[in-house]
């Protein structure tokens, strides 16, 4: 199945998604949707990871925030979201499994190819997101 992905947590997210859905069925002629509420990931979720990521790239000091994020999504993400949805399995294997080398695969997760990994992540996905980052780099939190 391919498609996009999309989080609406307010009203004007909704008619951007409502957008969204009219051009892709305009387009395609036809839309299957899967509607998910509920714990999306939280705003204290997304500083944390992203202070873990510059934390990691300063103790590293040969990786940028950008690099770091990049291989966290892969090697961290990636299993997590591809373990419990088959709809993202399915995505992930038909666009990349076994077409691309590790560092090409690091590559398409920034840029033009952004592929959503923790975008898309309830806050349980990432909590265990981030412990794993933590233990990867060996932060202090």
């Amino acid at each position: 199945m391919q498609g996009e992905f999309h989080t609406a947590k307010d009203k004007d997210q909704l008619k951007v998604l409502h957008t969204a859905v009219d051009d892709y069925y305009q387009e395609h002629g036809r839309v299957q949707a899967q509607i998910v509420g509920g714990s999306i990931r939280t705003l204290e979720q997304n500083d944390k990871i992203h202070k873990l990521y510059r934390k990691a790239s300063k103790k590293l000091g040969d990786q940028t925030v950008e690099d770091i994020m990049c291989e966290c999504k892969l090697t961290i993400g990636v299993p997590i979201l591809r373990a419990e949805s088959n709809e993202f399995r399915e995505q992930y294997d038909r666009r990349f499994k076994g077409r691309f080398s590790y560092e090409e695969k690091l590559e398409l997760m920034t840029g033009l190819c952004k592929f959503p990994v923790t975008s898309i992540m309830d806050t349980a996905q990432l909590s265990r997101y981030i412990d794993r980052v933590i233990i990867k780099y060996g932060l202090e939190v």
